[in-house]
């Protein structure tokens, strides 16, 4: 992997944050900086937490797959396969850990800090399209439930 690039990989969440901010009324900036704080940290923690395990826990599997990774050999399949070819999500490799050399681990968190921005991303696209829409939405959720 390019660790080179791994910097400019976070830019994505902050152009993102950017371009909302630019778009929203000076009056929407008090409420909408915290939000997204709160957001970027929340979707952290999650990827750490298990978005990684559930991504890449069955990654090990593979024949393909480089020795640093074979520790996350563990996934679950609605189907009865031996292979790992079929698999719906990682059971291995939550809160970054897996069986392995500490070598092996190095690239483990490499790949996690290259996924980190996507998942912060994924994170702010709703917070941020919500902005001026979030009392409305949390009155039409209150009505569904209630």
């Amino acid at each position: 992997m390019d660790t080179w690039l791994l910097p400019f990989a976070y830019l994505l969440p902050l152009g993102l944050l950017l371009v909302a901010w630019s778009l929203a009324p000076p009056t929407r900036w008090r409420e909408a900086v915290p939000a997204a704080i709160v957001t970027i940290i929340a979707s952290a923690v999650a990827y750490y937490g298990f978005g990684f395990a559930l991504q890449f826990g069955g990654v090990g599997l593979s024949s393909a797959a480089p020795a640093g990774l074979r520790g996350l050999d563990r996934a679950w399949s609605p189907f009865a396969s031996g292979t790992g070819r079929w698999s719906l999500f990682g059971l291995e490799g939550f809160f970054f850990d897996a069986q392995g050399s500490p070598a092996s681990l190095v690239l483990v968190e490499t790949l996690a800090l290259h996924r980190l921005p996507l998942a912060i991303t994924t994170g702010l696209i709703p917070i941020v399209t919500l902005t001026e829409r979030a009392d409305r939405v949390a009155r039409i959720a209150s009505m569904g439930i209630g």
